[in-house]
C-alpha cells in the first residue's frame, strides 16, 4: 500500500515525516499536560488519564497499523482494569445505585459505562480487523462503535473532574 500525503486545507502537504514529527510533538504535548495535571488528580485520575490519552493517540494514529491496536488496546484495559479497581476498592456500583452523587458524577459514571460497553465490540471487531478476517460491514462497524465508545470516554473523562471537589472538598 502505498502512502499519499495528506492535505489539511493549507498551502503545505504533510509528507511521512513531518506526519510523524507532528505526532511525536503532540505526544510530548499530551505527556507535558498529563504531567501538569497531575498535581490536581487523585492517583486514579491520573491512571484514567492515560487511558484516555491512549485512546485518543490511538484514535489520532488510527492510520498507523502496528501503532494503532497497541495504543487502544493499552487504553481500553487500562480503563476495564481502572473500573474493576475502583469496584473493589470504592464500592463504585454500590454508590452509583446510591444516587448520593451530583449530577454530573452520575453522568460521569453513565458515560464511562456506555464507553466500557461499546469497548466489547470495538475490541471483538479490532481484533478481526488485526488478523484480517473482518468484512467490510465489520469494518465500518468497528470504526462507527469506535467513535462512539471515544464520544462516551470523552464525555465520562471531562466529568471525571466533577470528583475533584467531593475528593478534596
Amino acid at each position: 500500500m502505498k502512502w499519499t500525503p495528506i492535505n489539511l486545507g493549507t498551502q503545505k502537504t504533510l509528507t511521512t515525516k513531518d506526519l510523524a514529527k507532528k505526532q511525536e510533538q503532540m505526544f510530548i504535548i499530551s505527556i507535558l499536560v498529563l504531567t501538569f495535571l497531575s498535581f490536581f488528580m487523585t492517583p486514579h485520575m491520573l491512571i484514567a488519564s492515560f487511558a484516555y490519552m491512549c485512546l485518543f493517540s490511538g484514535m489520532v494514529l488510527r492510520r498507523h497499523k502496528n501503532l494503532h491496536p497497541k495504543l487502544m488496546m493499552t487504553g481500553i484495559m487500562t480503563d476495564v482494569v481502572l473500573v474493576l479497581i475502583l469496584e473493589i476498592q470504592r464500592s463504585a456500583v454500590k454508590t452509583a445505585v446510591s444516587f448520593s452523587l451530583t449530577l454530573p458524577q452520575q453522568l460521569h459514571i453513565a458515560f464511562s459505562l456506555l464507553a466500557i460497553l461499546y469497548y466489547i465490540p470495538v475490541f471483538y471487531l479490532g481484533m478481526k480487523r488485526v488478523n484480517g478476517t473482518a468484512t467490510l460491514k465489520q469494518q465500518r462497524l468497528h470504526v462507527r462503535l469506535g467513535v462512539m465508545a471515544l464520544a462516551f470516554r470523552t464525555l465520562g473523562f471531562i466529568l471525571m473532574f466533577s470528583f475533584l471537589y467531593r475528593t478534596r472538598g
